[in-house]
Formats: C-alpha cells, sequence, structure tokens
C-alpha cells in the first residue's frame, strides 16, 4: 500500500486567492489551545 497522493489534474486544482477575513476575538474561546 502507498501513501503517496495521486497528482491533481489541471481541471481539478483551485486557485488560491488572497482575502481580507477578519476574526471576533473577544468571543473565541481559546481555553482549549494548549500553551
Amino acid at each position: 500500500m502507498s501513501n503517496t497522493q495521486p497528482a491533481a489534474v489541471a481541471s481539478e486544482r483551485t486557485p488560491l486567492k488572497a482575502r481580507k477575513v477578519s476574526f471576533a476575538w473577544e468571543k473565541t474561546p481559546l481555553h482549549w489551545v494548549p500553551g
């Protein structure tokens, strides 16, 4: 059994686009984040 992934063909590739994203950290539960 192989751990290699098959190569994606051109029609399967999704171009990555930069987006402006913001987060509301004051309501984010950070108690589960280690450290």
